[in-house]
């Protein structure tokens, strides 16, 4: 499982007509970069699987019953989910939570899973602890 911070979750609004609203994931910069690195090289990896192995490029690239992408009856492949991750956070857009979620119930257990850890976790953790972390290593001036 890989391990990647975020800042805040922001929930918008939901649109005309839907019963719910999308939660994007916020991120400094440098994670952001770092999670769309790491999809990459997944996707790289999966790639290369796939071509010595024809039932990984099957899994890959086959629609999932429990990835519903309208209402029409389409479905979304393992490299759908992948796809559009990447893409969203190429483009510099916040990673919606719906997407990660999809993406970790089809890897769950595996070292392709995503833990979204929020930055202020480790401050908490550190002052549970009784070191105040956040005032060891950010001083005013």
């Amino acid at each position: 499982m890989a391990e990647f911070k975020y800042k805040r979750k922001q929930e918008m609004e939901p649109r005309p007509g839907q019963k719910y609203a999308t939660v994007y994931i916020k991120q400094t910069d440098l994670e952001h970069a770092r999670l769309r690195n790491w999809l990459v090289q997944i996707g790289e990896h999966i790639l290369g699987a796939c071509e010595i192995n024809a039932s990984m490029a099957e899994w890959f690239s086959s629609p999932h019953r429990d990835f519903k992408k309208s209402a029409r009856g389409e479905y979304y492949t393992p490299e759908d989910l992948l796809t559009d991750m990447i893409n969203q956070l190429a483009l510099g857009r916040d990673l919606p939570e719906a997407m990660l979620n999809r993406w970790n119930r089809l890897v769950q257990a595996t070292p392709w899973q995503i833990d979204m850890i929020a930055e202020d976790h480790d401050r908490h953790q550190a002052v549970a602890r009784g070191v105040d972390f956040w005032s060891a290593t950010h001083h005013a001036f």
